[in-house]
């Protein structure tokens, strides 16, 4: 399991990778804040409450073809699946729930663990379908039924959110992003009195916030030298010959000129 800054995971991997042994820790894993489980598909509008709710707080897992424990102990304890030969129809009605009955559409993966696997009692042409939501920058996303629904707690089931200040919130989200670009283009990076005189050139490398992986924190300096001096001839380049680390992030110079 693991939680980092952006996205809770009961995962070690990212998303394209599972497999259904993954799903064997999900037994140690309460349905709530992070987590949904659900023996069948629902109907649209609920898969879309679902969503919406998850993209509206913190972010979290939605899993058909698991049944829980119970109410008192919330755990995922059988996992019946979903018939192969109904996957594909129910992964295309999952999109369109969300695509007609929350606006704005947040982001999110839907995914696929195929069968067999004895140990979790998950059997062959059976698989578990899994959303995956990342708590959304653009919120609030509203249901179709005009409610604003969010987690709370242990509650698996998603609530309508009738609290001015959390609202407030919500429409805060994008805005503090938006700022927090607008500060990084007023800031101009640190230059010698040389080095003052002379124009540069800047841009922004955005994270991809929506993944459940934090890819982006991969990226190195000798990557993006590679990228930069990379010959392209349908693509001119600037010609860069420093590269180096800042504390606001990658700095690339052309001291040769040309």
């Amino acid at each position: 399991m693991k939680i980092n800054e952006l996205h809770y995971s009961p995962f070690e991997r990212g998303v394209k990778d599972l497999n259904s042994k993954d799903l064997e820790c999900l037994r140690d894993v309460s349905e709530g804040w992070h987590i949904e489980y659900k023996r069948e598909i629902p109907n649209p509008k609920t898969i879309a409450k679902s969503v919406s709710s998850f993209a509206n707080t913190y972010g979290g897992w939605i899993f058909y073809g698991i049944g829980q424990r119970s109410d008192a102990d919330p755990v995922a304890e059988s996992f019946p699946g979903i018939d192969d030969a109904d996957c594909e129809k129910k992964i295309s009605s999952i999109k369109e729930a969300v695509k007609f009955h929350v606006s704005p559409s947040p982001f999110f993966e839907v995914f696929k663990i195929d069968g067999p696997n004895n140990i979790i009692g998950l059997g062959e042409n059976r698989s578990i379908i899994g959303i995956f939501v990342p708590r959304s920058n653009t919120a609030p996303h509203i249901h179709s039924s005009g409610v604003i629904f969010s987690r709370v707690s242990d509650l698996s089931d998603p609530r309508p959110l009738n609290d001015r200040y959390l609202i407030d919130e919500l429409f805060k989200r994008q805005e503090m992003l938006s700022e927090w670009y607008k500060r990084w283009q007023d800031r101009d990076p640190v230059f010698s009195n040389a080095e003052q005189e002379k124009c540069y050139f800047r841009f922004m490398l955005i994270a991809d916030l929506s993944r459940e992986k934090n890819d982006w924190r991969e990226l190195n300096l000798s990557d993006l030298k590679k990228t930069l001096t990379k010959k392209d001839k349908k693509m001119p380049s600037i010609k860069f010959d420093a590269f180096y680390v800042s504390p606001s992030g990658f700095i690339a110079q052309q001291q040769g000129g040309g």
